[in-house]
């Protein structure tokens, strides 16, 4: 073993006899030269400390609801998904979080960062993405700056032709897995459609008891997602609803809520092809917010230090 002093690495010297008595030496670096280990290093993703960044900005936003409902929109205190997309450039990888207001969902969101610029992998940018599934409007806030005003939501739940909820919460987990097992949809990434994929399991269950809550006049629900890699870019809120007022009866009905800046096609079986908007913006029920920091790749200090605190 040697060591070139003036580089500091180190190589391995390989020694080979030809049969004409010529001797070839080849020199094989066992360790990078310092500059490209340091290179290396600041593109590297910790995945753990970034998902601190997540979590640390998730905490940072405020979300107030305007209407006759001022319960507190709460966030849930663990991320329901982390995900990544390997198709969008830059390493697209972020978590993905819920609101609550009662037992039920008031807001979804992913707080999630991609490589800028792409091309040299030494800083990340820090977004935010939303859809409200509130049925009133709210303000959100992050770090005291108002970045939207979330109307309630737009479109009405859509009721399903199908056998009314079981008794049992086990048994309504598997109907609305068939629910959402039974919904296609598809992106347009470069005019070329990119089908996705639905994740068995939901991101998000409702927390209700077994006999449902009055309060949020639901009797169960969850949130499903349909991916590109991980990343969600469709969700489906599946819920159990009252069939009319002053009913005991509940139905299925489900709500599409767009997660994606692309074109969505969405079909839902028994009902056909459904209009996913493309809008987004301060005043959409889809909003999305690049720029929110712009961090080193490689988190040398805590979290709270390279986000001002």
């Amino acid at each position: 073993m040697l060591k070139n002093n003036s580089h500091a690495f180190c190589c391995r010297l390989t020694i080979q006899i030809i049969g004409s008595g010529l001797i070839t030496v080849a020199a094989v670096y066992l360790t990078q030269p310092p500059a490209a280990v340091a290179q290396d290093d600041a593109r590297a993703l910790d995945t753990k400390a970034w998902g601190e960044v997540y979590a640390t900005v998730a905490s940072r936003i405020d979300i107030k609801p305007i209407g006759s409902d001022q319960r507190a929109i709460e966030l849930q205190p663990r991320a329901m998904l982390s995900w990544d997309n390997p198709v969008r450039i830059g390493r697209t990888e972020g978590d993905f979080f819920v609101w609550l207001q009662g037992n039920r969902p008031a807001f979804v969101g992913t707080i999630f960062s991609y490589d800028y610029p792409a091309s040299l992998q030494v800083t990340r940018r820090v977004a935010m993405g939303f859809h409200t599934v509130n049925r009133q409007p709210a303000t959100l806030h992050y770090q005291d700056r108002l970045l939207w005003n979330a109307p309630a939501i737009e479109n009405e739940p859509i009721r399903l032709d199908l056998a009314a909820p079981r008794a049992r919460r086990v048994h309504r987990l598997i109907q609305m897995r068939q629910i959402a097992a039974g919904v296609k949809a598809s992106t347009l990434l470069d005019e070329n459609p990119q089908d996705l994929r639905l994740l068995s399991k939901p991101v998000y269950r409702f927390e209700l008891p077994e006999s449902g809550a009055a309060e949020s006049d639901v009797l169960d629900g969850a949130i499903f997602a349909l991916v590109t890699g991980t990343d969600p870019e469709l969700l489906l809120i599946v819920e159990a609803l009252p069939t009319s007022e002053g009913e005991e009866q509940f139905a299925w009905f489900v709500t599409p809520a767009r997660f994606t800046d692309l074109p969505l096609q969405v079909a839902i079986e028994g009902v056909g092809n459904i209009e996913v908007p493309k809008t987004s913006g301060t005043k959409s029920v889809y909003f999305n917010y690049h720029g929110v920091h712009q961090l080193p790749t490689a988190l040398g200090d805590s979290v709270a230090e390279i986000l001002g605190d």
